[in-house]
């Protein structure tokens, strides 16, 4: 949570120094795209249903 609140201070710091470094906006652009989904992702990975035991099939006596 504090990475996502420091976030909006912290990017347009990486953003230009991807951009300087590249000379190309692009890599800035997968940046942005990237804290987008991660946080996503992670919250996927976390919440993940549980295992539980199924119990057998009951089938008909023939």
């Amino acid at each position: 949570m504090g990475a996502r609140l420091a976030s909006p201070s912290i990017t347009p710091s990486i953003n230009a120094f991807i951009v300087k470094s590249n000379g190309d906006n692009i890599y800035s652009l997968y940046f942005v795209i990237v804290l987008y989904f991660l946080p996503g992702i992670c919250l996927l990975v976390a919440i993940r249903p549980t295992r539980t035991a199924r119990a057998p099939a009951v089938m008909a006596a023939h």
